[in-house]
């Protein structure tokens, strides 16, 4: 069942390692990958103006991003998750999803961490979560196709 008025979604989190081209930052990371998106994920069109990210899966806009500011570091670029229709109603934050490189540099981590889907958890697994997660692979095939050619 869906949260009720008085019940907040549970928080969900979701790690995935990333290959990384040399000399990459945390920012190019997370831009690139914005673009990506934008370019490669059907019906999920990615628009970036200023310091949001949103994205809208055919037409609705179902994620906004807001970039926590004073918090980036070359190696850590994160997100706020602020709003969306794919973010539970009355949560107080719809968690965090940042981009990490590794101290060594020899890979990142994209990183959602205590988002609260506004899906009930059963089918948010089917269907959101397996989404994601097919598309994080599918970037992380990328980003080995472009370290394999600038090498």
């Amino acid at each position: 069942l869906a949260p009720g008025p008085r019940q907040v979604a549970k928080r969900t989190y979701s790690v995935q390692r990333l290959p990384i081209p040399r000399g990459l930052t945390a920012e190019k990371l997370a831009t690139s990958y914005f673009a990506w998106v934008d370019e490669a994920v059907p019906l999920v069109r990615v628009k970036m103006v200023g310091d949001r990210i949103s994205f809208f899966i055919a037409g609705v806009e179902a994620l906004v991003l807001a970039l926590a500011r004073g918090q980036q570091e070359d190696d850590v670029w994160p997100y706020e998750v602020v709003s969306g229709r794919a973010v539970a109603k009355g949560s107080v934050s719809g968690g965090r999803f940042e981009f990490r490189i590794l101290i060594d540099g020899s890979g990142a981590l994209a990183a959602l961490n205590a988002y609260r889907p506004a899906l009930p958890g059963p089918l948010y697994r089917v269907t959101q979560a397996l989404l994601h997660e097919r598309t994080m692979a599918k970037f992380a095939l990328h980003l080995e196709q472009r370290t394999a050619a600038s090498t």
